[in-house]
């Protein structure tokens, strides 16, 4: 039975791959030995030293910075691509400059739906700042209610009888 009790899909942090770094390449200990202390699988630290493997002139070494910097590339080709090019942004910018509004704008484009243009001014991937946009599309304010209580309530300190 496995003495390792973690989570699927947990990544290894650069302190962790820096504590590999240094029991694997200075203190010689076996992948096992380096999974037991870390509390990871086996298999996860050997997929781990070949992701960070380094060739120097006479021997293969693990780095830390190596293996981070190959986590950080895969991890940027997650995710879906975003539709935004900068032919749409000159073509969005543009048609904000010449007074449309982003609905008329939209009928031009294809691919892409209202909400997702207004979400992009808002972050500011666009060239257009909400400010330019004939109908800025700004959130409504909150009513406020007044809140109830669940049951009434009770006397005061000063109206309540004292229990000598």
């Amino acid at each position: 039975m496995h003495d390792y009790f973690n989570t699927k899909g947990k990544e290894l942090t650069y302190t962790e791959r820096q504590l590999i770094e240094r029991w694997h390449n200075k203190e010689k200990l076996s992948n096992r030995q380096i999974a037991q202390r870390l509390n990871k699988a086996p298999q996860t630290i050997h997929h781990e030293l070949k992701r960070g493997q380094v060739q120097l002139k006479t021997k293969t070494k693990y780095s830390a910075l190596h293996a981070q910097e190959h986590h950080r590339a895969n991890k940027s080709h997650c995710g879906r691509p975003s539709k935004l090019t900068s032919a749409l942004n000159e073509t969005i910018s543009a048609g904000v400059r010449d007074k449309k509004s982003l609905e008329v704008i939209l009928q031009e484009l294809t691919g892409v739906c209202l909400r997702t243009l207004y979400h992009w001014v808002d972050k500011g991937w666009l060239d257009v700042k909400t400010h330019h946009l004939l109908y800025p599309h700004y959130k409504k304010a909150k009513k406020l209610r007044k809140i109830h209580p669940k049951r009434p309530y009770g006397l005061s300190i000063d109206q309540r009888s004292r229990g000598n």
